[in-house]
């Protein structure tokens, strides 16, 4: 597996990256000549990471081919910019489901599900659903008195929350002792 660490951070401070890290820009042409060819799975965790340029007799040209072209097996990415938090729950669940025998794909739907159900009272319950919760109070998606009054509600309901994310290539579960 490879991830990108540090994505929700990168603005932020810059020191965040490692030295050896340069910028910490990944591009198409970068990814393109590595041999993935025995990557199981890439989760790109940076927003719109599965967007590409269109080129006349090219197709689309983007981190979505280069992967591919480069042997990665599955490729779960999103469409377009998703809250951190609420994308963290939901690799979170994702990769918990994946531990437990799901498929790639079955995997994503399910996490996308959960996402889609959780219940302010159930967030409540550990710190990145905290940290979620005052995401969406300090964006003003979501009022103090919601969270006081509405222990039943669904924030992260809408598509915008969840939908982005796709998987593209293998989808079955992985072979016995990937995991």
């Amino acid at each position: 597996m490879i991830f990108f660490e540090y994505s929700d951070r990168i603005f932020e401070n810059e020191n965040a990256l490692p030295p050896e890290a340069g910028k910490g820009f990944l591009f198409a042409q970068d990814v393109a000549v590595l041999d993935l060819w025995a990557n199981e799975l890439t989760i790109l965790i940076a927003c719109e990471s599965g967007l590409g340029d269109v080129k006349i007799g090219e197709g689309v040209l983007g981190l979505r081919r280069a992967f591919a072209v480069s042997g990665c097996k599955t490729l779960v990415m999103s469409l377009w910019s998703v809250p951190t938090k609420a994308s963290i729950l939901l690799m979170n669940q994702f990769l918990d489901l994946l531990k437990s025998g799901y498929g790639r794909y079955d995997a994503l739907i399910r996490a996308q599900e959960y996402i889609r159900s959780v219940k302010i009272e159930e967030l409540q319950q550990f710190p990145i659903g905290e940290e979620i919760l005052a995401e969406l109070v300090e964006h003003r998606s979501l009022m103090l008195d919601d969270i006081k009054n509405s222990p039943n509600f669904q924030p992260l309901a809408h598509p915008y929350f969840w939908a982005a994310w796709v998987c593209q290539g293998n989808t079955n579960p992985f072979p016995p002792g990937i995991l």
